[in-house]
């Protein structure tokens, strides 16, 4: 994520964190998607199983999407993040939250404005 200072993160709003993960989700899936297509490649020259009863042999993986189902993990990763939606309410209540907590830390009084 190349974030290193903590106040970069705490002032971001959910909506802008929530699209930072996704983001970096769809790094690590790429990743993963490059590291297992190199090992599709390495294990496809050899990788086989038995064929009957005459010694023949064929490959355990007939294709790479069944190896590593790109398109699955896609969905599987924006599953997670389409669980449900942050309404507006939810967003100006944790902006409310912070605004109070802000004002604590600062010493303030522990009364939040209306």
């Amino acid at each position: 994520m190349n974030i290193n200072d903590p106040e970069k993160v705490l002032d971001m709003t959910p909506r802008e964190y929530t699209a930072l993960m996704r983001g970096f989700s769809f790094k690590i899936i790429d990743e993963q998607h490059e590291a297992h297509r190199q090992a599709w490649l390495n294990q496809q020259v050899k990788a086989t199983k038995s064929k009957g009863s005459k010694g023949k042999s064929e490959p355990v993986y007939k294709s790479f999407k069944k190896f590593f189902d790109y398109e699955r993990e896609i969905k599987k990763m924006e599953k997670r993040f389409n669980k449900k939606e942050i309404s507006k309410t939810k967003i100006d209540n944790f902006r409310e939250s912070v605004r109070y907590a802000e004002n604590l830390m600062n010493g303030g009084e522990s009364v939040v404005d209306d």
